[in-house]
């Protein structure tokens, strides 16, 4: 983008607008403890809460997030999505 000449690459805002987003479904919801998510977010995005019973609650930092889709593929049982967000 820097080594183009040509100003047809807007900066001002992120690259995409595109963010985790985690379901109901993660099992940490039904007592089962899986860090395998936030295993794998290499900028930290994801964070891990054990103030949550019995297992503790993962959130997504939505500052942090890159929407890389890392995490995504690391969920076993399919609870991550990486979407548009609207408001941006």
């Amino acid at each position: 983008m820097t080594a183009c000449n040509e100003p047809v690459f807007d900066v001002s805002g992120p690259a995409w607008a595109i963010k985790a987003a985690i379901s109901d479904t993660c099992i940490l919801n039904f007592g089962i403890s899986c860090r395998l998510c936030t295993d794998v977010c290499e900028v930290s995005a994801l964070e891990f809460d054990l103030s949550h019973r019995p297992v503790g609650k993962i959130s997504v930092n939505q500052e942090a997030c890159t929407g890389c889709g890392a995490c995504v593929a690391a969920c076993t049982f399919s609870a991550i999505t990486v979407s548009e967000l609207l408001n941006v």
